[in-house]
């Protein structure tokens, strides 16, 4: 009988080659089968209560007690417009932000992309409760009681990531990912930028998802430290003026500069363009320049649901593979030499993608917080060699990432000479033990070994 890892490896195979995991047949999460549980509860006329999410602590990470009711009121359908909600915890700003960018692609709504694959997530009906109230995510709504996809939506992605407090403290690009599975980026804001407006008016053309966050309090000028803002639009007012609008998920607070809601400089406008664009005033989403955007905000993450935006490009081809590695303790006596993982391409253009995950049936990310940072490296080589500590001894690498990243995903862009290139991820202590994914998307074929 082969060993663990050998067989799980085999199943995945299986399953790739029967398309599981694509958008029309997506993987069940913890083998959860919603048709085959919707008919099992049906015929005997009992309630569903998941045992893989259960309603107490656990799935709360231990930290937040609290009650659950089941839902009795009426269901409505999710509908086409924006919505306002408020946080009882203020923990997964970032998981509202990318939620309110996704009500703009109503399509892509029904699955989560986890690891390079789609996979269908199953929960119960029982929301948590304080004092009778719905908690976490609730629409402002005229009618909120009788409106629950945010909420559900919410508790699903919570069970992906392991518990409602495995998602707090995330950031928005990696949420628009698990949503879209989109190409994403993250843009660090500054004044000496330059080509912000057309990088932001691009990925508005490519119908991409945006968010944004600043450097709780709330500022002078309407925003909050350390939240997490929806950029929904872009606008070109004549040359001269080039506008943002940004969506506030709590919808509780507004810029307050220029082009805000109450701003004079929407006098100069006319009378027309003030009436599209100027309406539905303290709803949350207001407008900002680019030049404000700049100043004021410290990160831009942007997913795109086709890596066309890299190149500008809705007609270009591109090629991706993949392959999961495991880096074992006790295997290696320095990080920088961790080749766990080698790739030859040639190409002009590539998006370089490392995944760390720590647990397969989940997207929780604590373990390798605390001891894993994700880099890597990419080496020319003329010729080949054996990948002994000298060789990184004798060279230099040609492209990295920049800083030592405590996130689950690590992406860099890089325009490179045809030729072949050993890609070496470490980590920021020797001994560590970790799964990872490397992911490569190019203009060109892309050869790996």
């Amino acid at each position: 009988m082969p060993p663990p890892g050998v067989r799980l490896n085999i199943v995945r195979e299986r399953q790739e080659g029967h398309g599981v995991g694509t958008l029309q047949n997506p993987e069940m999460f913890l083998g959860q089968d919603y048709e085959l549980l919707q008919q099992y509860y049906l015929i005997r006329g009992r309630r569903y209560i998941d045992d893989m999410f259960p309603p107490d602590n656990r799935s709360y990470n231990n930290s937040i007690k609290l009650t659950h009711t089941f839902l009795t009121q009426i269901w409505i359908h999710r509908t086409s417009h924006q919505f306002h909600v408020f946080l009882f915890f203020s923990g997964n700003c970032c998981f509202l932000a990318a939620l309110g960018a996704l009500t703009f692609q109503k399509h892509i709504m029904e699955k989560f992309w986890r690891f390079w694959k789609w996979v269908d997530v199953v929960i119960d009906d029982k929301l948590s409760t304080l004092s009778g109230e719905l908690i976490f995510v609730k629409p402002k709504t005229p009618n909120p009681q009788n409106e629950f996809w945010p909420a559900l939506l919410e508790k699903a992605y919570a069970k992906a990531c392991g518990s409602y407090g495995d998602m707090i403290s995330g950031n928005v690009s990696e949420a628009l990912m698990d949503f879209t599975g989109g190409v994403h980026m993250k843009v660090t804001l500054r004044s000496t930028l330059t080509g912000l407006w057309d990088l932001i008016d691009g990925a508005d053309k490519f119908n991409s998802l945006m968010g944004c966050s600043t450097a709780g309090k709330t500022l002078p000028n309407g925003l909050v430290e350390g939240h997490a803002y929806t950029v929904t639009g872009v606008r070109s007012q004549g040359k001269p003026i080039q506008l943002v609008r940004l969506f506030n998920p709590w919808g509780d607070t507004e810029w307050t500069g220029d082009w805000s809601d109450r701003s004079p400089m929407w006098e100069t406008v006319s009378p027309e363009e003030r009436e599209r664009y100027h309406k539905n005033i303290n709803n949350g989403k207001f407008w900002m320049s680019v030049e404000d955007f700049r100043q004021t905000f410290s990160n831009l993450d942007i997913c795109s649901l086709s890596p066309g935006l890299l190149d500008g490009s809705s007609d270009s081809q591109w090629t991706s593979v993949r392959h999961e590695r495991r880096l074992l303790a006790g295997t290696y006596l320095e990080p920088v030499v961790i080749a766990l993982v080698y790739f030859f391409f040639r190409s002009l253009l590539s998006f370089v993608q490392l995944s760390h995950f720590a647990n397969m049936h989940s997207l929780k990310f604590e373990s390798f917080l605390v001891c894993c940072a994700n880099v890597f490296c990419l080496f020319y080589i003329d010729i080949i060699l054996n990948f002994s500590s000298s060789f990184f001894a004798n060279r230099s690498p040609v492209a990295y990432t920049k800083d030592m990243k405590s996130c689950r995903e690590v992406m860099e862009f890089f325009r490179m000479e045809p030729g072949e290139y050993l890609i070496v991820p470490y980590t920021s202590s020797p001994n560590q033990t970790a799964s990872f994914l490397v992911t490569i998307l190019s203009k060109t074929e892309t050869q790996t070994e």
